[in-house]
């Protein structure tokens, strides 16, 4: 003999909440992980750094006159 079965009932709010939830906490960013100070280029220091060198020799050459 087959055990008599039950029949489910779903909440359909509950699940949708549930989805909800989760979907908030998958776009949530992840708190530990921070932006790089100047993006994400690997060279853009070093083009900072030759920008500023570039400048002060223009400043440095022209204060010689």
């Amino acid at each position: 003999m087959e055990p008599e079965r039950k029949p489910e009932i779903i909440d359909l709010n509950r699940y949708k909440q549930a989805v909800q939830a989760k979907a908030r906490r998958k776009a949530a960013p992840p708190a530990s992980r921070r932006e790089p100070l100047l993006g994400s280029r690997p060279r853009a220091g070093l083009i900072l750094l030759l920008a500023v060198a570039a400048m002060a020799a223009f400043w440095a050459l022209s204060n010689l006159r």
